[in-house]
């Protein structure tokens, strides 16, 4: 019973301490470097529960444990020592293996898999391969044990040359880096000597039957990975100053490779199109840009080709949603470890799009009617009477007045005048026509200029239904109320070649509409209107 007891204290209590640094190590952040460290802690974790059940059991089962799990599980954690050391330290080194995928399994496979070939080849072998191996030790004797020692051999010594390499390319100026990097190395070396301890040990028979300590030294190892982690940030100090600004941006930032494949991308970047972070890596970037902008996206991709940085840039992209956003973006091309990088800072305008489009709205339209202003009406009459000059066309101006609108606010409030004033405006949008350009100028008063005109009869054509839809009844306080208006038409270049003479003579011929017997009609503008235009007394 007091065995039992030992052994629960001397293996499961590590176990479970090894298990806590693996997940404390995990959840610090899950790049790739941590997973790696987390990977090593959970392993001999593994090994130390083996190590508590080789103490209770049989002989043979011990022996089987050893040589199917132990001894796999240990090359294991060598080969994801070498691994984990390649990615923090040296980074270009594994530039492929990010380019090529499958290759970055070769590292941590390689070891494993030459151990289980060697295995199943004794298998073929011999009856009875455990127990012939045990007794000749014949898992180290033969070609693929040899092959087995070597590697073994030759990864340990690329964690220690790694691990020396680093710290002759940490500047005298990075002692932190410097300090880390001793602790690290400290940290194999004592996990080296206590499996070399280990093994003295177990082959002079010195520990009682499949008593093993050889996990303490891998324990050992997480322990200083664990606090240079705490200490020094654990990654390499230009990492983690690159890391913090990376990371706290408020901007998207995307890294991109030649291939068009997001290297890396932030957590705003996520934020900015609806994903997490880890989600866009190894995506392509020409997923994010919409359809109608595919070919901004060519145009970005051909910086590699051209050195020069791109100026800022607006474009619009989508969501994962599907949903259309406007971005403005930067980059600039970078090389680092010998690879060319697109470096884009991309931020969401689409709020700031939204307030401009709305504002850019009420400069230029009614708040009421929707329909144009009069600022911008004059700035487009303007340029249509240019075009029309230069191009021999002819235009027509056509203003609109109310009958009786004041009787209308009068009687039933402003809030019924709005209405009306409404109803107008949907009634000439109605009539569809795309040569037309229509603005409310104010009160009750409405301009419409139709371009392209080829004769008079297109004029009346129009404006007969336009009149005829605002005649249309309206319901105002469960009563049916119906206006007439009353029309003057000027034409370009006939009566008028300036925006002030146009308007004026539309006004003297809608003045002759409004004067009248039968309100509700279109008067064309002649010359006779100006001479009875100062006789004329009709209220307006």
């Amino acid at each position: 019973m007091n065995n039992y007891v030992f052994f629960f204290l001397l293996y499961l209590l590590p176990a479970f301490f090894s298990f806590y640094l693996g997940v404390e190590i995990l959840f610090r952040d899950r790049n790739l470097i941590h997973r790696l460290a987390a990977a090593i802690a959970f392993i001999t974790t593994v090994s130390f529960v083996i190590d508590y059940f080789m103490t209770v059991l049989p002989q043979a089962a011990v022996e089987v444990l050893l040589i199917q799990w132990k001894m796999p599980l240990s090359m294991l954690t060598i080969s994801l020592d070498l691994w984990f050391y390649m990615e923090t330290f040296r980074p270009k080194a594994t530039r492929v293996a990010r380019k090529y995928r499958a290759i970055r399994w070769v590292v941590p496979i390689t070891l494993p898999l030459m151990y289980v070939l060697m295995v199943l080849y004794n298998n073929v072998l011999y009856p009875d391969p455990i127990a012939y191996a045990i007794e000749r030790n014949i898992f180290f004797t033969n070609w693929l044990g040899q092959v087995v020692n070597l590697l073994m051999i030759a990864y340990i010594l690329a964690i220690l040359i790694e691990l020396y390499l680093a710290s002759r390319r940490a500047g005298k100026e990075e002692k932190d880096e410097r300090k880390k990097i001793r602790i690290l190395l400290v940290g194999i070396l004592v996990m080296l000597a206590v499996i070399v301890f280990s093994n003295v040990l177990r082959n002079l028979r010195l520990v009682p039957h499949g008593m093993n300590i050889e996990d303490f030294g891998p324990l050992f190892e997480m322990i200083c990975i664990r606090y240079v982690m705490v200490k020094y940030n654990f990654l390499p100090a230009y990492h983690m100053r690159f890391k913090v600004v990376f990371h706290n941006s408020p901007h998207g930032i995307f890294i991109i490779d030649e291939r068009g494949i997001i290297h890396d991308a932030n957590e705003a970047a996520g934020r900015l199109v609806g994903r997490e972070a880890p989600e866009l890596r190894e995506t392509p970037l020409a997923g994010l840009f919409d359809v109608e902008h595919y070919g901004e996206y060519r145009e970005l991709m051909g910086i590699f080709s051209n050195k020069a940085p791109r100026k800022e840039k607006e474009t619009v992209w989508q969501t994962h949603r599907r949903e259309r956003i406007y971005v403005v973006y930067n980059v600039e091309l970078m090389e680092f470890e010998k690879e060319r990088l697109l470096c884009l800072s991309v931020r969401d305008v689409t709020e700031f799009k939204q307030v401009q489009t709305q504002l850019v709205h009420l400069a230029y339209h009614d708040p009421l009617t929707g329909l144009y202003n009069r600022f911008y009406y004059h700035e487009k009459i303007t340029d249509e009477i240019a075009r029309a000059a230069k191009n021999g066309q002819q235009l027509a101006l056509v203003l609109l007045d109310l009958d009786k609108f004041k009787a209308v606010n009068d009687t039933y409030g402003h809030m019924a005048g709005d209405d009306v004033l409404r109803h107008v405006a949907r009634a000439i949008g109605r009539v569809e026509n795309p040569d037309v350009f229509s603005a409310r100028l104010g009160g009750d008063e409405f301009a419409i200029l139709l371009r392209h005109v080829e004769s008079r009869d297109r004029i009346v054509d129009y404006m007969s239904r336009v009149l005829e839809g605002i005649r249309e009844p309206v319901s105002i306080e469960g009563h049916l109320v119906s206006v007439g208006t009353s029309a003057g038409v000027s034409l370009f270049p006939d009566d008028g070649q300036d925006l002030n003479t146009l308007y004026r003579r539309s006004d003297l011929a809608l003045y002759r509409s409004k004067g009248a017997e039968v309100r509700g009609r279109l008067e064309f503008y002649t010359k006779r209107l100006e001479l009875t235009d100062e006789t004329s007394g009709t209220d307006r």
